[in-house]
C-alpha cells in the first residue's frame, strides 16, 4: 500500500537561560569577577519532513570520501538487491557518534513509528560496530555497504538538517514512553555515580582540568571519559545521573534519552569558545532539565574573528581553560533554578 506524508515541524521554543563567562576586569576594570550572560527565550527554526515509501528505488551513499569512491568504482560500483524496506542512513557525517544518537536514530525510530514498516538502516561499509549495536538494541537490523542499494526504500527528507533539533524529542516521544523501563533497550547497570563530569580525552580538553575536577570532586562529582565505555554504560552514566557537568561534544549524546519519569536533571555544559552552540542547551529544555552553561577563555586568536562575524569553526576542537569559579557559579545558578538577583560577589568567600 503506498505511503506519503509531509510534515510540517514547528519551530522550537527554548527557555532562557544564564552562560558563566570566565573572571576578567572585562566585567569591571578594578575588581576582576564573572561575566553572567543571559540569553532570553528564543525559538529555533522551523521545517518540514518529507516521508515517502519507494516501492524500486536505488540509494546512492552521498556522503563518500574519494578513496571510498575508488574502491566502489574498482569494484564495478554495481547496484546492491534488497529484499526488505530499508532506510538510508549514510548522509551528512555519518561517522559523527551525535549525529547517529540525536538525528539519524531518531528518524528511523520515527519513520518506522509513522509507517507501520519493518525498517532495515543502511549505513556506510565499516561503521563502528558500537554504533551497529545501538540500533540493534533500538530493535533495528542494519545493512552496512557504501554500494548503491536497490529495493523498497522509505525515503526521507528533513528541509533544513537543523529542524531535527526542533523536533528529535517528539521524534522519540512514543518509543520513550513505551520502552523507558526496557531493559532490552535501557539496560540497568548498578554502582554507577549520580554526579558525573564528562571529561573528554583527544580534543577539546580542559588543559587545567584539574583545577576544575578540584571544584567539583568536593561536590561528589566524579570524572568520566565516555571514549572508555560502550554505548550501553554512556546511556547508563547520563540516565542515571542526577546532576551532569560536561564539556560539548559527543559524550552527551545520550542526553536525549534521559527517563521522562526521573526528576529534572541538573545539567551545567561546558563550552569552549570556539564550540559555543544552543545544540545541548535545546535538548535540555526538551527533556525539562535544570540548564547553565560555562563559556571557557578566551584565547587572542578569538577576538578579531569573532567581533567580524567570521564563524570560529576553525577552532571547534581547540583545548581551552575554564575559569574553576564560572564552574562554581554556574552549578550554583543551576541549583537556584536561575535566580541570580542576589548574586554576589562574596558568594564563594572561602
Amino acid at each position: 500500500m503506498p505511503y506519503s506524508e509531509t510534515i510540517s515541524i514547528p519551530a522550537y521554543r527554548f527557555k532562557a537561560f544564564w552562560r558563566v563567562a570566565a573572571a576578567s576586569t572585562f566585567a569591571d576594570r578594578f575588581s576582576p569577577d564573572v561575566e553572567l550572560i543571559y540569553h532570553p527565550a528564543a525559538s529555533f527554526v522551523s521545517g518540514q519532513l518529507e516521508l515517502k515509501l519507494e516501492e524500486d528505488a536505488t540509494a546512492h551513499s552521498t556522503d563518500l570520501t574519494r578513496k571510498r569512491k575508488l574502491k566502489l568504482r574498482l569494484a564495478g560500483g554495481a547496484p546492491v538487491p534488497f529484499g526488505g524496506v530499508f532506510i538510508d542512513l549514510r548522509a551528512n557525517h555519518y561517522f559523527n557518534w551525535s549525529h547517529h544518537v540525536n538525528s539519524f536514530l531518531p528518524m528511523a525510530i520515527y519513520a518506522r513509528e509513522r509507517s507501520g514498516l519493518p525498517l532495515t538502516v543502511l549505513l556506510p561499509e565499516g561503521m563502528p560496530v558500537g554504533a551497529v549495536a545501538l540500533y540493534r538494541r533500538f530493535g533495528f537490523d542494519s545493512l552496512l555497504s557504501d554500494a548503491p542499494v536497490r529495493g523498497r526504500q522509505l525515503v526521507w527528507r528533513m528541509d533544513p538538517m537543523e529542524a531535527f533539533s526542533s523536533y528529535r524529542h517528539h521524534m522519540i516521544e512514543r518509543f520513550m514512553r513505551a520502552h523507558d523501563g526496557d531493559e532490552a533497550v535501557f539496560p540497568r547497570i548498578e554502582d554507577l555515580p549520580k554526579k558525573i563530569f564528562v571529561a573528554r580525552k583527544d580534543t577539546r580538553r580542559i588543559s587545567n582540568q584539574a583545577e576544575v575536577e578540584a571544584v567539583l570532586v568536593p561536590l561528589g562529582y566524579r570524572t568520566v571519559y565516555m571514549e572508555e565505555h560502550s554505548n550501553e554504560v554512556q546511556f547508563a552514566l547520563v540516565r542515571g545521573a542526577t546532576h551532569i557537568v560536561g564539556i560539548h561534544g559527543a559524550g552527551l549524546a545520550p542526553l536525549q534519552y534521559y527517563s521522562p519519569a526521573r526528576e529534572p536533571l541538573h545539567f551545567v555544559e561546558i563550552q569552549p569558545p570556539g564550540c559555543t552552540s544552543n545544540f545541548f542547551q535545546i535538548m535540555a529544555d526538551q527533556i525539562g532539565a535544570r540548564y547553565s552553561a560555562v563559556r571557557g577563555r578566551l584565547k587572542p586568536e578569538y577576538i578579531e574573528p569573532s567581533y567580524d562575524g567570521t564563524p570560529l569553526t576553525r577552532f571547534t576542537s581547540d583545548d581551552f581553560e575554564v575559569d574553576p569559579l564560572s564552574v562554581r557559579v554556574a552549578i550554583e545558578i543551576n541549583r537556584r533554578g536561575g535566580v541570580i538577583e542576589d548574586y554576589p560577589r562574596n558568594w564563594f568567600a572561602d
